[in-house]
């Protein structure tokens, strides 16, 4: 299993500027989304999503600190609310 969790979080680093869904991460994984649930709550004791949203989350004020101005900061920003 720790096989698993290393490969959805690489996947999740792999498509952090994308929607991702339990299924898509499951499916990349091959296990089913209460084991990939139950995978992560034993790991890092949070959810898939709130791994996700929290990753976002640190992108976003990372992207912040370095363009503060930037458009592309903006757009991941917005994307990162939107998600």
């Amino acid at each position: 299993m720790k096989d698993a969790f290393t490969q959805a979080v690489k996947y999740i680093y792999e498509h952090i500027d994308e929607l991702i869904s339990l299924k898509d991460i499951a499916l990349h994984t091959g296990i089913s989304i209460k084991s990939l649930k139950h995978l992560f709550q034993k790991a890092v004791e949070q959810t898939p999503g709130a791994f996700i949203r929290k990753l976002k989350m640190e992108l976003t004020f990372t992207l912040f600190d370095k363009f503060p101005e930037s458009s592309v900061s903006a757009k991941i920003t917005i994307n990162v609310l939107l998600a």
